[in-house]
């Protein structure tokens, strides 16, 4: 399980509840019927110190949050909040502690509050990527000039798949020759704490830029780098060549 930080939802397990529960009521499930595919799926860690608590406050949040909150699970976080079991991972570090504590009077206010006219929650949206690992495309610039990319990797989970790229210290008009294209170097972030590699996803099927990619290449030899990539929206590409690589 990875934690970040003291927020409930600075946590794997946490996040993974809601995204599971959301899921199934956009697939149709009633609230009822998504708790009991959760208990289900999850019935490994529900005793563990440490995840067990997380799940039911999770779930807890996440139901009170769309207006499904169902009082067996309110009564489970609830108790768990009064009993201190999920303050235990915290106790090493009273600083932490407190942080956790008022998370807890947090949520147990939330859960306790009228709630709101169950929402209707939409199907998340799929990535589909529109490029498999060897290949090379063009992204042109507001400059007109055109910027080099190579897919070294491809990312999929419960979003659909999307391709991790790395970009090309390259610069042109015209699209380079395959045997160029092979020998370029990926460029270096400006600062040393970027991500070198960037995971290019969209939220919805028109945020892909078609008018501005193009193919140039299939089956190019790259290397899967072993390096963190940032999660970057279509939309926010050109941001992030500015902030990343000054590039304009």
């Amino acid at each position: 399980m990875g934690t970040w930080g003291t927020g409930l939802f600075s946590d794997d397990t946490a996040c993974d509840v809601r995204d599971e529960y959301r899921d199934l009521i956009a697939a149709g499930a009633s609230g009822e019927e998504a708790t009991t595919l959760l208990l289900d799926s999850w019935k490994e860690i529900l005793d563990d110190p440490d995840a067990g608590p997380v799940f039911w406050l999770a779930l807890a949040v996440t139901q009170w949050k769309i207006g499904r909150l169902e009082e067996s699970v309110k009564d489970k976080a609830l108790a768990i909040i009064a009993s201190g079991t999920d303050l235990k991972r915290w106790e090493v570090d009273p600083k932490l502690l407190r942080k956790r504590v008022r998370v807890l009077d947090k949520i147990k206010e939330q859960i306790t509050s009228p709630q709101r006219e169950p929402l209707k929650i939409r199907r998340p949206y799929v990535n589909v990527s529109p490029f498999q690992v060897g290949d090379a495309f063009t992204y042109q610039l507001a400059s007109g000039n055109l910027l080099l990319f190579r897919v070294v990797d491809l990312h999929s989970d419960r979003g659909g798949t999307a391709p991790i790229v790395e970009i090309c210290d390259w610069l042109g008009l015209e699209p380079p020759s395959r045997w160029k294209a092979q020998k370029l170097r990926a460029r270096i972030p400006t600062q040393p704490w970027q991500a070198e590699l960037f995971l290019l996803y969209m939220r919805i099927d028109k945020d892909y830029p078609a008018q501005r990619v193009k193919l140039i290449g299939r089956n190019y030899m790259v290397k899967r780098r072993k390096r963190s990539a940032a999660a970057i929206p279509w939309t926010y590409l050109d941001q992030a060549l500015a902030d990343f690589y000054g590039i304009q």
